[in-house]
This record gives structure tokens, sequence and C-alpha cells, in this order.
């Protein structure tokens, strides 16, 4: 075996197994963390920190950057690294690329192909299907939890529309799934969760 150097998470693992093969596991951060704003709100700020745990830069983002991005920048993995302030620049760096650059991109290439022929004749059920956002999105770097951002750029009523949509939907599924884990957590033990009645109360909010 020889040594490689890995761009990677503090907490990622490697382990020699029973079958004398060599095992690398705990992915879950791979990736740089999307920086926090430099002035969050005081109420947001303990949200914020624990934020960079789960929200990532996606890789074709990540790859247009001139540097390896640290996955541990602005985690406490990063606190006693005398390179701290270098790493967290360049990750600063590539989320104003992501906001700045990418997303009004995103933006003004949907607004051209809403405006065009693309979407006659199709149903308005099927139209955001048809622009494909988040092929568009995924291949400039852009995460969809971005396209409320998306949408402030958007200049075509209809996409600004199919966009809000889009947004609100991807909400209610988060909070659905908040209260889903919520109602198991609460009942546990029991051999019935009120699953049921959570999902309904949920989507009765939606009419």
């Amino acid at each position: 075996p020889h040594a490689a150097r890995i761009w990677s998470c503090g907490d990622l693992e490697g382990h020699l197994g029973s079958d004398g093969r060599y095992y690398v596991c705990e992915f879950a951060r791979a990736f740089p963390p999307q920086a926090p704003p430099d002035d969050p709100p005081p109420a947001d700020e303990q949200a914020g920190l624990r934020l960079v745990y789960c929200r990532q830069l996606r890789p074709e983002l990540v790859r247009s950057c001139a540097a390896p991005l640290n996955p541990d920048a602005f985690t406490r993995w990063d606190n006693a690294d005398p390179e701290l302030e270098r790493w967290r620049q360049e990750v600063r760096d590539a989320t104003r690329l992501l906001l700045r650059e990418r997303v009004p991109a995103l933006a003004a290439e949907l607004d051209q192909q809403a405006a065009g022929p693309l979407l006659r004749d199709v149903p308005r059920a099927l139209q955001l299907d048809k622009l494909r956002v988040a092929e568009h999105a995924h291949r400039l770097g852009v995460n969809c939890r971005q396209l409320a951002r998306v949408r402030e750029h958007a200049r075509e009523p209809r996409l600004r529309q199919l966009l809000l949509v889009e947004c609100v939907a991807r909400a209610a599924k988060t909070l659905l799934r908040a209260q889903l884990r919520a109602a198991v957590r609460h009942a546990r033990g029991s051999a019935a969760p009120p699953v049921k009645p959570a999902l309904v109360a949920h989507l009765n909010l939606l009419q």
C-alpha cells in the first residue's frame, strides 16, 4: 500500500477489516460547507453554526475553484488549525462565487428558456419538469436549496411562479419530515406511532 493525501473532513475514518482490506467511511461531510453569513441575526447565530455541518457546496462548484477547499472550515474541527483563516477565506470566496455569480447565471438561463417556446402547450403541472431546473442548477454547482435566491433574480413571471411553487413544496416536505420524526420519537415504544394524524394535520395546513 502507498500513502495518498486526501482532502476531506476530520472525522473521516479508515479501518483495516478482518478480511485484510482497508475501508474508508463517514463521508457525510466530504464536501466543504457553505460559509455562514458574516453577520447572522442573534436568534439564528447558533443555528447557523450547526448548518455548516449539513449545508455543503456541490462538487461541480468545488471543482471549479482554484484551490482544494477544506470541509472542516467553520466547524470545531478547524479551531486549532494554524491555517484556519486561509481555509475559511477560501470557502467564503467559493460561497460568494455561488451566490453572486452562479445563482444569477442560473436565473438568467432559466428566464431565457421560460420566455421561449419550450413551455408552449405544456400543461402547467409539467412545466417545471420541462425546464429541468435541478439539472441546470447542478451543472452550475447551485444547490436546489438556493431556488429562492434564484427566484429573486428571475424576471420571467411564469418562471417566478413555478419557482415559488417548488420552494413551497420543498419547505413543506422538510417540515413534514421533521413532524413525522417527532411523532415517532414521542411515541417510542408504541406499536403504532401517530404518523397518520401528523400527516393529515400537515396536509390540512397546505389547503
